[in-house]
């Protein structure tokens, strides 16, 4: 599947009095980096540090979950913070205290405003918490990746939680829709997606294994992570509780709510050092006009946005740098037919930089001009998963699947989170015959899909996973034909 280079929105600073940019006399951006993550702020440096140094706190207790080890592969997240409410709210989907971007084929983003509060904590807990599991898990059904990171959630249920951080803890809102349960585990064990009262579900089930069934509910993950289909590993694990059967069900909705009812479970605690140390630097007013590019403002994206506003955020940020990348691919993106020529001015401006490459690679019409700019953007960006992906994608629309092939493996290893990169490997494995392997593939891009993604989103997935088991639906566990980065 292909991935858009950058989720193009914004606003420009002169023409939106409440988002100023530096050059406009707005406040100073700064990038603070630390070893897993770039903090983009408009917060002084010391509130900007000390975001960096937090993340680092979450990231630390994350890797110390008690469940699978999650590999360090050293990967940054990037973090966006708006020092005020109303600047981070023109970003936000409605009611959102944080918001994650999953899904992007770049650095998958953080978009927060300020510091951290309590609930943007375990918000932001939940997210990377999914972000991390990628790469341990090949297999995740959806009640135990939501069961997973919203156990997570209870980083922070102790003063001060940086200290000694305690995980296990009963999140108010779940015990609220779990009040007088009776029944539902059945229901959630098998569903495809959960809606809010299955969350809370999906986490009383995640609890009540750790703390009472803890070295079967290790087995089942050591299975997820080889793996196996998870409904057959459950069944194997967990053989009193087959979904299919009333009886079982209902017995382990009756062990479910004498757990709740009684509340007697094991809090975690984890000590941690001191922070990483950091780096900063300035932003320039350019920069600045690229991250608002790069992120989906509410209301004014692209075609149909408020007049004049996404075509002014482009030219503020190439009047200040005619070069800039991202500007030059959202110009590209309003005026396809300057798409070949602004790509090329990327490149000779930025020759290192894989993004500008992508842009032109993506901008030639097919014919030979085309393939060796892929080939440049995985040149100097080996590891850049957008433009391994792209070039697997144009192989796979060639008829080329085996070309493909190493590509796509590669570009999942990087972005192992990122379900449209699973679909282009399937895709390639898929056109050479490798039918099980493709469907083993397919199936863990079906169980990445977001929460919330829009069906026109969803179906590429879907059909191909529909197509693939009606193929070769007797494949079972299928040894996967890649492992993300450090697993």
């Amino acid at each position: 599947m292909a991935v858009a280079l950058a989720a193009i929105a914004g606003v420009g600073c002169a023409h939106a009095p409440e988002l100023r940019c530096p050059a406009a006399g707005g406040p100073a951006w700064r990038q603070v980096e630390s070893p897993h993550f770039v903090v983009q702020t408009d917060l002084p440096s010391k509130e900007a540090r000390a975001l960096a140094e937090e993340f680092e706190r979450v990231h630390a207790v994350l890797q110390r979950v008690p469940f699978q080890n999650v590999p360090d592969t050293g990967q940054r997240i990037r973090v966006v913070s708006f020092g005020e409410d109303r600047h981070y709210e023109a970003f936000a989907p409605p009611g959102a205290g944080a918001y994650y971007l999953r899904s992007r084929a770049g650095f998958p983003t953080i978009v927060m405003p300020g510091l951290m509060s309590d609930f943007a904590r375990a918000t932001i807990a939940h997210e990377l918490t999914h972000h991390l599991l990628a790469r341990t898990f090949v297999r995740q059904p959806p009640w135990f990746a939501e069961g997973i990171a919203t156990y997570m959630e209870s980083i922070g249920a102790t003063r001060p939680w940086w200290n000694k951080p305690a995980l296990g803890g009963v999140p108010l809102d779940h015990a609220e829709r779990l009040h007088g349960f009776t029944t539902g585990a059945g229901s959630v064990l098998v569903a495809k997606r959960l809606d809010a009262q299955q969350y809370s579900v999906a986490w009383l089930v995640v609890h009540y294994l750790l703390n009472a069934h803890g070295a079967r509910f290790t087995e089942l993950q050591r299975r997820f992570a080889r793996g196996d289909d998870p409904a057959v590993a459950w069944r194997e694990v967990f053989p009193e509780w087959n979904p299919a059967d009333a009886a079982g069900m209902a017995s382990l909705d009756r062990a479910l709510r004498e757990y709740i009812e009684v509340g007697r479970y094991a809090y975690r605690e984890v000590t941690l050092g001191a922070p990483p140390p950091t780096t900063e630097r300035t932003l320039g007013s350019a920069e600045v006009h690229a991250i608002w590019l790069d992120l989906p403002r509410q209301g004014s994206r692209g075609p149909g946005a408020p007049s004049g506003l996404f075509e002014a955020e482009v030219a503020e940020a190439l009047a200040e740098d005619p070069s800039n990348v991202t500007a030059l691919a959202a110009r590209a993106f309003l005026a396809p037919g300057e798409a070949a020529a602004l790509g090329r001015r990327a490149t000779e401006a930025h020759p290192t930089d894989p993004r500008a490459w992508l842009l032109l690679a993506r901008s030639l019409p097919p014919g030979p001009e085309r393939e060796p700019a892929y080939r440049k953007a995985i040149e100097v960006g080996p590891e850049e998963a957008d433009a391994l992906n792209s070039f697997a994608w144009h192989l796979v629309m060639s008829e080329r699947e085996g070309e493909a092939i190493p590509l796509a493996v590669r570009a999942v290893r990087v972005a192992p989170w990122n379900f449209a990169m699973l679909d282009t490997l399937a895709a390639s494995l898929q056109g050479v015959g490798r039918c099980s392997e493709a469907l083993v593939v397919q199936r863990r891009a079906s169980d990445l899909l977001p929460e919330g993604m829009p069906e026109q989103g969803r179906e590429p997935i879907l059909e191909r996973l529909q197509a693939l088991e009606a193929s070769c639906g007797n494949a079972k566990g299928a040894a996967p034909v890649v492992k993300p980065a450090g697993g």
